[in-house]
Parts: C-alpha cells; sequence; structure tokens
C-alpha cells in the first residue's frame, strides 16, 4: 500500500525550489520481474500529475533503466529499493533508495549527464544512460554514505 505523506513533512530532503502538493513512498523487491509493478506505479502517479501520455513514459522508462543498472551494477544487488514520488507545481521527481555496497556504474551515470554528439563514441551499453538524461529536466546521483545508507537516484520530469 502506498504512503501518502502530507505536505510540508517530507521523509527526505527534497530538491531546492520544489514544494510537494503531493507525495507517495512504496518499497517493492528488485527483482527484473518486479520492474513492472514499479512501472504500474509510477504510471499511475503520472497520471495524478496530469502528464501527457509521452511523459508518463519518460517517468517509468527512467526508473526502469535506473533500476536495471542497479541490478547489473551493484555489488551484491539490493533485493529491494524504495521510491518516493513527489508532485510539485511544474515538476515531478522520483527518488529510488537502495542499499547498495558498491555501484560501479557510477562513473558511466555521471558521463551520460554529458554525452557527446559522437554516438559512436558511447560506451557499450551507455544509450539507457544517454536516454535517461534526455527524458530528465534534472538528475542527480547521491553515493552511500556510509554501510546500511541508501544510494539515491533523484530525477525529475518538468510538467506541461
Amino acid at each position: 500500500m502506498d504512503q501518502l505523506v502530507p505536505t510540508g513533512k517530507p521523509t527526505t530532503p527534497q530538491l531546492p525550489g520544489v514544494s510537494a502538493l503531493h507525495q507517495a513512498r512504496k518499497q517493492f523487491p528488485l527483482t527484473l520481474l518486479e520492474i513492472r509493478a514499479i512501472r504500474k506505479w509510477l504510471d499511475s502517479q503520472s497520471r495524478e500529475a496530469h502528464l501527457p501520455p509521452t511523459q508518463q513514459g519518460h517517468v517509468s522508462l527512467v526508473a526502469s533503466e535506473l533500476l536495471v543498472n542497479l541490478l547489473e551494477h551493484a555489488e551484491p544487488p539490493p533485493s529491494s529499493v524504495e521510491l518516493q514520488c513527489r508532485i510539485s507545481r511544474g515538476r515531478i521527481t522520483v527518488e529510488i533508495a537502495a542499499l547498495a555496497h558498491s555501484f560501479s556504474g557510477e562513473e558511466a551515470f555521471l558521463a551520460a549527464k554529458s554525452t557527446p554528439e559522437d554516438f559512436d563514441s558511447l560506451a557499450e551499453g551507455g544509450m539507457g544512460l544517454y536516454f535517461v538524461a534526455q527524458f530528465t529536466s534534472e538528475l542527480h546521483y547521491i553515493p552511500a554514505k556510509g554501510r546500511n545508507q541508501p544510494e539515491k537516484f533523484i530525477y525529475s520530469v518538468e510538467l506541461p
């Protein structure tokens, strides 16, 4: 069941300038099969924000790519993730938090934010992160600050 958090009582730090009108948080097991349920949940959050269908797809596609990267590149892969979705004036922000002790994809993630125009120079498998950067208006990776602390991916999609 979703946990709705009233406005003014965020459970995690918000991005600067984001004042939430609606927040929802949910924990999911992290498997390739479970990513479909995560996408459905994000689709429902996007519909609540009145995003056009294309942007709804961007919100869930970005989550899928980031979650698959966690499964493929974290050692060991996290067994669960917590997603928090904040809808505010002008944007929908999604935070993905996972206990992952070592995420080898950090460099590729950061490089995707400034991908060169020459697509041939991208590392194999880097296109997904490139599209993540293209579909989001803000994109952040926050490494874990210690053992038993979550790593976080935070991204926003602008509302029309």
